[in-house]
C-alpha cells in the first residue's frame, strides 16, 4: 500500500505518478506540483529560510489579531484547533475552522503572513 506525497492517504493502486512522487488522485497531483518544484531548490537552502523563525514579540500579536478575526465568527470554534480527537458531529465545524484560519492568515499583508506561517509550521 502506497502513500500519497500530497495528503498522507494510504491508496491501493490507481495512484497518480508525477516524477518521483505518488499522488492518490488527479487533484493531489495537481496541488503537489510545489512539491517538485522544491525539488529545484537545495535542501540546505531551504531549511536555513525556514529556520529563520521570527521571534515571540513578533508573533504574539499576530496570533492575538488572529484569534480575535476568528473568534468573531460564530460559525467556528477556536478550541478545536488544539483538539487531540474531534467527534464526528464536530467534522463540519472543526474544517470550516481550519479553512477560517488560514483564510484568515491569507488576508494578512505579506509581511505579517510570512511571520504568522513561520511561527505555525515551526
Amino acid at each position: 500500500m502506497a502513500i500519497c506525497d500530497f495528503c498522507g492517504e494510504s491508496q491501493r493502486g490507481g495512484h497518480v505518478r508525477v516524477g518521483r512522487y505518488r499522488f492518490c488522485r488527479q487533484t493531489c497531483a495537481d496541488q503537489g506540483r510545489i512539491l517538485q518544484a522544491l525539488d529545484a531548490f537545495p535542501s540546505s537552502a531551504i531549511n536555513s529560510y525556514v529556520e529563520k523563525t521570527p521571534a515571540d514579540q513578533q508573533v504574539n500579536p499576530l496570533l492575538a489579531r488572529l484569534a480575535s478575526k476568528l473568534k468573531s465568527d460564530s460559525r467556528v470554534d477556536v478550541s478545536l484547533l488544539n483538539s487531540d480527537e474531534v467527534k464526528p458531529e464536530r467534522y463540519s465545524t472543526y474544517c470550516l475552522t481550519w479553512i477560517s484560519m488560514w483564510t484568515a492568515v491569507l488576508d494578512f499583508p505579506r509581511k505579517d503572513r510570512e511571520i504568522l506561517l513561520r511561527a505555525l509550521y515551526r
